[in-house]
């Protein structure tokens, strides 16, 4: 990656940041008055101070956090999904896309709770495992094209129309 790519990698993820639009607004910017660092910056040291926390699974606290990080934000877009008025002309190709993302992200999620709940005493063992779940789910719920959730769908997706044709 060059130096001009990762500006603007950053500079994306700053204007996203700053999108008033977007429900952590109000929180960076609280903080942002306060301590008069900037989003980008603040945006660095959570995402190191839970990688952390995560890396070093620190009991029932880190488990929560990875849990939270997993539904929190993929609930709130969804809950805003289904309030959003559905006008037919206005009803485009990305929110049809937008509504088979997150139709796709619950059941993964889901399976990741069950297979935790049976195997949890397992997963404990697993070193890294809370850091590596939370990555994934991070990567399930990133708005790119080819996230997570959307490659888990392309892959699977032969495999379920064996079974429900």
């Amino acid at each position: 990656m060059s130096a001009e790519q990762v500006k603007m990698v950053m500079d994306v993820i700053d204007a996203t940041l700053r999108d008033p639009s977007k429900p952590w607004d109000k929180l960076f910017s609280w903080v942002e008055t306060r301590t008069g660092v900037n989003r980008f910056r603040q945006l660095l040291i959570a995402v190191t101070g839970l990688s952390f926390l995560l890396l070093f699974d620190c009991g029932m606290i880190a488990t929560v956090i990875s849990n939270a990080i997993g539904f929190v934000y993929p609930a709130y877009t969804t809950i805003a999904l289904m309030e959003t008025p559905r006008k037919p002309a206005s009803y485009a190709k990305s929110a049809v896309q937008a509504t088979h993302k997150w139709l796709a992200y619950w059941p993964a999620f889901v399976v990741i709770l069950i297979v935790e709940q049976h195997f949890g005493i397992i997963l404990r063992f697993v070193p890294f495992y809370l850091l590596f779940k939370t990555l994934f789910l991070v990567w399930c719920i990133a708005p790119i094209n080819n996230n997570g959730v959307a490659t888990l769908y392309a892959e699977l997706t032969p495999y379920l129309d064996l079974y429900f044709d």
